[in-house]
């Protein structure tokens, strides 16, 4: 008694009968056809019983010779396409600043809070990138590449809407491989850095968020990023008032005072 096939097997089946009926029908020149098709023997191990016979199957290299009016037209239900899903959701970030006295006075209230650090202090160097006539900035986009020690990344951040107390912005950040590279595929794009800023920065965990002790040519910052309630836990543990922290960004804080020019440390 012959095994009792599976829905998906039948259906298999039914996609190989239609291109083997097809290939068949394929017109070919009196050479071809006179010198005969090559054959290919199709079995399958899985499924002994399966008859499907010796095909006739012209090589790929002779298509062109074919007229491509010619050709048959395979139903697409043989053939379904896969439609490849893009993820369109970007993510938040969520951040408030403080500012501290000292690097030493920061790092120490964060032991003191029971903060881990995650990685040694790293220099990181900022480009900011818009087109000439600032569109991006008019958008309310920021176009931003990093090189954060040996790790460079792409990030894209717009507008949301606001937490009290909190900076939030959607985000979508990628790893890149160079820097400069990425830099100049951006830059053939028609996005040149419009500002650049630098810092030394160690993060910490801290109460379910991220603790970042920033050193800047403008003064020393700590930064809570998280979801809002674990930003409140952590300022509270460190004994930050939150209404006292800052929403800006490094840009906005440092031209408050610097007009023109890049937030860089001096030789």
């Amino acid at each position: 008694m012959q095994a009792k096939q599976s829905p998906a097997t039948n259906k298999s089946l039914s996609r190989l009968r239609i291109l083997k009926k097809g290939l068949e029908d394929l017109p070919c020149s009196p050479a071809v056809r006179q010198s005969g098709w090559p054959k290919l023997r199709v079995e399958s191990p899985s499924l002994p019983d399966l008859k499907l016979g010796t095909w006739n199957l012209e090589p790929l290299c002779c298509l062109p010779a074919f007229p491509l009016s010619g050709l048959p037209a395979f139903p697409r239900s043989a053939f379904p396409r896969r439609r490849r899903r893009y993820n369109t959701a970007m993510a938040k970030e969520q951040e408030v600043k403080f500012m501290m006295q000292s690097p030493e006075s920061a790092l120490q209230l964060l032991l003191e809070a029971g903060a881990a650090a995650r990685n040694e202090r790293t220099f990181e160097d900022n480009l900011i990138l818009d087109d000439a006539a600032k569109t991006l900035m008019l958008r309310g986009v920021l176009l931003r590449l990093r090189q954060y020690g040996e790790q460079a990344t792409l990030t894209v951040k717009s507008g949301a809407k606001g937490v009290e107390g909190l900076k939030v912005k959607e985000e979508r950040e990628v790893r890149v491989a160079d820097f400069e590279e990425t830099l100049a595929i951006i830059q053939t794009l028609g996005y040149l850095p419009v500002f650049r800023y630098q810092k030394y920065r160690c993060n910490f965990d801290l109460e379910g968020t991220v603790a970042s002790l920033d050193e800047t040519p403008i003064g020393c910052y700590l930064e809570l990023e998280g979801e809002p309630e674990a930003i409140r836990a952590a300022a509270a543990k460190l004994g930050l008032n939150l209404a006292q922290g800052m929403t800006q960004s490094y840009r906005d804080l440092f031209r408050a005072f610097h007009p023109k020019g890049d937030m860089v440390f001096k030789p």
